[in-house]
């Protein structure tokens, strides 16, 4: 998984994924449910962890840095807030589905 400017994404990793120019992934004040939001509060509800390790190979899961649990998509549903048993692990492609979108791009975050 690379950033917007070409650098690779490493593993502990703070980051924004984009949809669009305004769009963003975010996770609502339930902490459940994940909808494309514009830049809001300072990014609190759109700064994801990536988690892994290299055993993963290109692979990542997923957890909003100001929220507890991951992220999950069970080929249905994209949700937050799952225990870390159901946590799903991703790979660029498989991020793409519940997102719905081919034209994703991530974005640096500092803490």
């Amino acid at each position: 998984m690379k950033y917007k400017d070409g650098e690779d994404i490493q593993y502990g990793d703070i980051i924004i994924i984009g949809l669009d120019k305004n769009k963003y992934i975010s996770v609502e004040d339930d902490g459940t449910t994940i909808n494309p939001k514009e830049y809001i509060n300072n990014g609190i509800n759109q700064k994801i962890l990536v988690c892994g390790n290299n055993k993963f190979d290109g692979k990542f899961y997923l957890t909003f840095k100001y929220n507890e649990g991951f992220i999950n998509y069970d080929g249905e549903t994209f949700k937050s807030g799952v225990p870390w048993t159901e946590r799903t692990i991703f790979d660029i492609e498989l991020l793409k589905k519940p997102i719905n979108s081919d034209n994703i791009f991530i974005i640096k975050e500092k803490e």
